[in-house]
């Protein structure tokens, strides 16, 4: 490989949020693989800097009720850039169509979608019950935490503490881009369940392997 290309390849990783260690190939200890993620359908399609972009300027400008030609325009990024991530993530859809010469229905219009809202457990505390608020995913990140959730369900069930280890360094962003580092530490994680009552535990769990339902997109 070419000096240039493999400088480009590290760059594109690491606008995926890959540490510079995992773009390189060379993962710090407790950091996944490069072919881990792939395989898990952990990396993300697009890059960092484009999710970031889309999450605090576009989608704000679509609830504002400005068109996706507009709110692509003030996020920076190409229109088709935002209509195919809104698609792939399942944050917008078409709010208004139209009839082409021979019947033909096409979107002439988006909005935001809603967005699945889920309680985690992160390296610097839950989010979720207690005060916490629920955290709203795409469908990307929505996806993480089903894996999340099936890891946590095998540790606590069946003391099976490998596929937590797998999700070591895992960041999940809501939608409005705040970022969440998932708690892998399997005694962190059952010193968070200890704590809780029975009543909370209950309720902490109704919404963990599972998201609570659709935010408002508004």
């Amino acid at each position: 490989m070419k000096p240039g290309e493999y400088a480009r390849r590290i760059a594109l990783n690491m606008e995926r949020g890959l540490s510079r260690n995992q773009a390189r190939g060379k993962p710090s200890k407790g950091e996944p693989k490069i072919s881990a993620l792939k395989a898990a359908g952990l990396l993300p399609k697009h890059r960092e800097s484009t999710e970031r972009k889309i999450y605090s300027k576009a989608l704000p400008a679509l609830r504002e009720g400005k068109s996706l030609r507009q709110a692509a325009k003030e996020a920076g990024v190409a229109p088709s850039t935002l209509k195919r991530f809104g698609r792939e993530r399942g944050v917008i859809h078409a709010t208004e169509h139209r009839t082409l010469k021979g019947g033909k229905s096409v979107p002439s219009r988006f909005g935001p979608s809603g967005a699945d809202e889920w309680h985690l457990i992160a390296s610097d505390g839950p989010k979720g019950p207690g005060g916490y608020r629920d955290v709203p995913l795409d469908s990307h990140y929505s996806s993480m935490m089903g894996r999340y959730g099936a890891a946590v369900n095998s540790m606590q069930n069946y003391g099976d503490v490998s596929r937590l280890r797998s999700l070591r360094g895992t960041v999940v962003k809501d939608t409005s881009g705040a970022t969440y580092t998932l708690q892998t530490d399997p005694a962190a994680i059952r010193a968070y369940f200890d704590s809780l009552s029975p009543e909370d535990y209950q309720d902490f769990m109704k919404t963990f392997y599972k998201a609570k339902g659709r935010s408002h997109a508004a």
